[in-house]
């Protein structure tokens, strides 16, 4: 099976939030902290938020003591893991991996919102989410997407290999291609950052398909 991947440079990136709002118009998912209003909502600014789906999470830390401290940012989207435990909490074929690149997809038609649930709550890092209102067709979901269902980032399979959140990046924080490509072409770049984020037992477990900079 091929395996495409993220290569993430966390040097780089200065939490311009591009990419996340990138990813939210492509895909019609609404990344909560922006408020954005839906169709119908009171588009006041006292408004309730429209939680949905963020297909694109952020992780942000800051490290060292004042005044020399470091701020580090990076983007999360899904990390098409070679061994999704996502897919291992669902039923069969609920969750499935593509052979010609390795990405994850979501068929809700074989989901309750029970085992969505479960599904999420599998992601060691929060990348499955579950839309709070039925939300409109989009990347992998052409009947759009089901509330109360498990939906997930599908690196925008839908652009021929060039997600939006990769497009959208001018400082060239982000790239996305083929793993094997990928650690060619960025030598100095692995998983261990990540590791650092979330766990080494998560990353070890799941292996997910991105690399980062640092």
């Amino acid at each position: 099976m091929a395996q495409n991947g993220f290569y993430i440079n966390l040097d780089d990136c200065y939490n311009c939030k591009q990419c996340e709002i990138a990813c939210s118009d492509w895909n019609n998912v609404q990344a909560a902290e922006y408020d954005l209003p839906i169709q119908g909502d009171n588009p006041d600014r006292d408004s309730p938020r429209a939680i949905n789906a963020e297909w694109l999470g952020f992780f942000e830390e800051e490290s060292g003591q004042f005044p020399d401290t470091q701020l580090t940012y990076s983007p999360l989207p899904c990390f098409q893991c070679e061994n999704p435990v996502c897919r291992d909490a669902a039923p069969e074929n609920a969750l499935y991996k593509r052979e010609e690149d390795g990405t994850v997809f979501v068929d809700q038609s074989k989901l309750d919102e029970e085992q969505s649930q479960a599904v999420a709550e599998a992601c060691p890092f929060d990348r499955i989410q579950i839309p709070s209102m039925d939300m409109p067709a989009s990347s992998g979901y052409a009947d759009g997407k089901a509330a109360g269902l498990a939906s997930k980032c599908v690196a925008c399979f839908d652009r021929d290999g060039n997600p939006a959140c990769v497009d959208v990046c001018q400082i060239g924080a982000l790239d996305y291609g083929d793993m094997d490509e990928l650690r060619e072409k960025y030598p100095d770049a692995s998983r261990e950052p990540l590791k650092e984020m979330f766990s080494a037992e998560a990353v070890e477990e799941t292996q997910p398909a991105v690399l980062y900079e640092e």
